[in-house]
């Protein structure tokens, strides 16, 4: 099953995403990229282990297919109109 991945907030310096977790639905946990830092996530395996965990990799996974669908000439807007019909 793939973790629903939701941007929040975006800056020229950071992102800010949102993610579903797995085990736990009605929990979200907030992944962070930060050009200077990295990724940072909020869950408890991130904060215990400090190793990239489920969330970013759902984050990386999710940056690489919405860069596959810009490639393809899509706009940000209609991939987001996509996943929300879709309800991603």
């Amino acid at each position: 099953m793939v973790c629903p991945v939701r941007i929040v907030e975006s800056t020229d310096e950071m992102i800010h995403f949102e993610v579903r977790s797995e085990s736990r639905p009605d929990e979200i946990h907030d992944v962070y990229f930060d050009i200077d830092h990295g990724y940072y996530c909020s869950c408890e395996n991130y904060h215990f282990r400090k190793v990239e965990c489920k969330h970013m990799r759902a984050v990386k996974e999710y940056m690489n297919q919405l860069n596959q669908l810009m490639q393809m000439g899509k706009t940000f807007q209609e991939i987001n109109n996509e996943r929300k019909e879709a309800k991603i």
